[in-house]
């Protein structure tokens, strides 16, 4: 029965859930209770069913019999998942902490998903520094995506540590792994993980093309697979594709259509859904109901102990209440800057130093907007950096100084078309006519042209580096070197055989940074 419900699930047959309940039932070797256990546990997680896996989970800790530590560390991951993301179980995640860092560090492929899930954790609550050491524990030996298809549900969590760490480059070099992994194992877990972590950074370094089309294909691929918390998660951190991308529609009326029941809807993937509609709904000027909803996700994510790193709540619902409600929105942005600021990291606290600035409209609000802009400017949070910046130049029509506002219109502008994305350019344009600026030019030149990926290729190249040299560090084909080695050389004006020779000096001109 065991083996027959995990054949049936693998084909995607929900009757193997009833074969591994009856397993469950009459098995009386305790290994293989616990394998059927944690396979319907991992089963009800992905489906929402939430109830059910806390129960067998709750079992299999009840039971005396022994069981190889290994199972136990793998049991003991999946319950770790279940009680980050449940307001009304995460307490059970403090009380087996010390437990759970033991575990962590054995030698196994449970312990590993185990300092997986614990590095989401301290990336949800800010702590950066501690996610990735454990994100790197979890990859370690390359023992997480060497088993369970890709590493199955384990994967998604590093990957997320890793970004919301702004450790953009060592995940998009551990993505090429796992999708290698994956597409060997045939995981569909891993295929979703790898293309939906692609998207996001793709998304954050401003590169929308790719990520739409990669957020797309991936999410068609989540709702195939019927697995419901990977979907919420893919439109939570495609979120800004959404809003930025007309082309998106379609999915902006799967947000509106999904249903994730009551007690999904009140953890974590609740909350997702809800900021995601939130924003979305917002963005249509249907304020009142987008509020309640970024209000209502906000509510979760306080519950779940989660802070500025992981959702910028606080600083969405400051900008969007009116006007009388203007010291309650001044409230929020600050608490969120005073979350945001012990984290060290960039993103957080240029985004919450934005809404503050935006709602104070005195100098010291444009002298935040300026620390924003500063905040973003050499971190690869290419698309919050061009935000920042027409939100300074919206600021500084407001003051009337009109020649600063165009100047960061202007270039924010740019950006934004740059980008792919259209909805800020569509803003930053009604700003630049608001103050009589002239259509920006909207192409790019020097080093503000080139894409992130091209941007690190030919750093390498210009230390030195060999084109074979660079595929190893980056975890790329030679084909990719040479592809994005062209095109950045004719973005810089380069040709001919002293290219290579004269990266450095181009790269180091002022105006090219």
């Amino acid at each position: 029965l065991a083996r027959l419900g995990d054949v049936r699930l693998s084909a995607r047959d929900p009757a193997g859930v009833a074969d591994l309940q009856e397993a469950h039932r009459l098995a009386t070797d305790p290994v293989l209770r616990a394998h059927v256990a944690l396979r319907l546990v991992i089963v009800f997680a992905h489906a929402g069913q939430w109830d059910p896996a806390i129960e067998l989970l709750e079992s299999a800790e009840r039971d005396p019999a022994p069981i190889p530590a290994a199972l136990r560390a793998e049991l003991a991951a999946i319950g770790a998942v279940v009680m980050l993301h449940d307001p009304m179980r995460q307490r059970g995640l403090e009380a087996r902490r010390a437990g759970y860092e033991v575990l962590a560090a054995q030698d196994s492929w449970g312990s590993a998903a185990l300092a997986a899930v614990l590095a989401q954790e301290a990336s949800h609550r800010g702590r950066p520094q501690k996610a990735v050491a454990l994100a790197r524990r979890a990859l370690a030996d390359g023992r997480l995506f060497a088993d369970r298809g890709a590493g199955g549900w384990a994967s998604p969590m590093v990957f997320e540590a890793l970004v919301r760490s702004e450790e953009l480059n060592f995940a998009s070099e551990t993505i090429e792994h796992l999708h290698s992994a994956a597409l060997a194992a045939g995981s569909t877990i891993g295929e979703i993980t790898a293309l939906g972590m692609r998207a996001w950074i793709h998304a954050i370094r401003g590169e929308l093309d790719a990520a739409e089309t990669a957020l797309s294909n991936v999410l068609a691929l989540a709702q195939e697979a019927g697995v419901l918390m990977g979907v919420t998660t893919l439109l939570f951190v495609g979120v800004d594709v959404l809003l930025e991308r007309p082309a998106m529609a379609h999915v902006v009326d799967l947000v509106e259509e999904v249903d994730l029941g009551q007690d999904f809807l009140e953890t974590a993937a609740g909350g997702m859904l809800l900021e995601v509609r939130g924003r979305l709904r917002l963005q249509r000027r249907d304020a009142e109901r987008g509020i309640a909803d970024v209000r209502a996700a906000g509510a979760i994510f306080s519950a779940l102990g989660f802070g500025a790193s992981y959702s910028a709540w606080r600083s969405i619902v400051a900008r969007a209440l009116p006007a009388g409600d203007r010291e309650q929105a001044l409230e929020l942005a600050r608490e969120e800057l005073a979350l945001a600021r012990p984290t060290g990291l960039a993103l957080p606290q240029a985004i919450a130093v934005r809404a503050l600035g935006m709602l104070d409209g005195s100098v010291a609000g444009l002298e935040l907007l300026r620390e924003s802009v500063a905040l973003l400017e050499h971190s690869q949070a290419r698309l919050e950096h061009a935000r920042s910046l027409v939100e300074l130049g919206a600021a500084l029509r407001r003051a009337n100084r009109r020649a600063d506002a165009r100047e960061h219109l202007a270039q924010g502008c740019r950006l934004a078309h740059a980008y792919g994305a259209e909805a800020l350019r569509r803003q930053a344009e009604q700003e630049l006519t608001a103050c009589g600026g002239r259509r920006a030019r909207l192409e790019l030149s020097g080093r503000e042209s080139l894409t992130a990926s091209e941007l690190r290729v030919i750093e390498l190249a210009a230390a030195g580096a060999t084109n074979s040299e660079i595929a190893g560090d980056l975890y790329v084909s030679l084909k990719t070197v040479e592809t994005h080695l062209s095109r950045a050389y004719r973005k810089l004006g380069l040709s001919g055989r002293g290219s290579r020779r004269r990266l450095r000096e181009v790269l180091s001109m002022p105006g090219s940074s």
